[in-house]
């Protein structure tokens, strides 16, 4: 399987062989500090559901850092939310996030590789890691949007301003 993965990356170089760095490099030599992700958002694990979900909404983003004393006890996503919320039996203002966040989740150092991120996020089905200090810190949240933007920054300029799709009209997200 290796060998299959490092003969598709080979491959790959050669098809984008005018990028700064080769494919390969980028994905396996990289680390996750290379990348220019956000500070964490944070909040205590004794902060409202009510004040986590406006969090969310007002920054935009799909997942927050919870802790306790700074040190990292789990993650809040809106998956979580859609998940864990009996909303007939829920009042979000007294929930507190302990009681809906997804606790000890697996986080990565900005010191780890792309690459190894990339695979944790596959494997483990995560769309958000949190990416901690030696000390277990929290400093970055690492999302699949981050990994997608720096993927496109290798694709070749012709791609990347693709227009062969005919325009169908604005199209609206779904979801944040």
């Amino acid at each position: 399987m290796l060998d299959l993965v490092a003969e598709e990356l080979e491959l790959m170089d050669e098809i984008y062989e005018d990028s700064p760095l080769s494919i390969n490099e980028a994905f396996c030599d990289s680390s996750i500090a290379e990348l220019d992700l956000p500070k964490a958002i944070v909040l205590d694990e004794e902060s409202s559901l009510a004040h986590a979900v406006e969090t969310l909404k007002n920054n935009h983003i799909g997942a927050i850092i919870v802790v306790k004393d700074k040190k990292i006890t789990g993650i809040f996503t809106e998956r979580d939310f859609i998940n864990r919320l009996n909303t007939e039996r829920s009042n979000i203002h007294v929930l507190k996030l302990k009681e809906v966040m997804t606790s000890d989740p697996f986080t990565l150092r900005d010191d780890d590789a792309i690459s190894y991120a990339l695979q944790n996020m596959h494997w483990g089905q995560y769309r958000h890691i949190p990416i901690v200090d030696k000390e277990g810190h929290p400093l970055y949240m690492l999302s699949v949007r981050d990994l997608l933007h720096y993927i496109v920054s290798f694709l070749p300029e012709r791609i990347q301003l693709n227009t062969a799709n005919p325009y169908r009209g604005v199209k609206h997200r779904e979801s944040a």
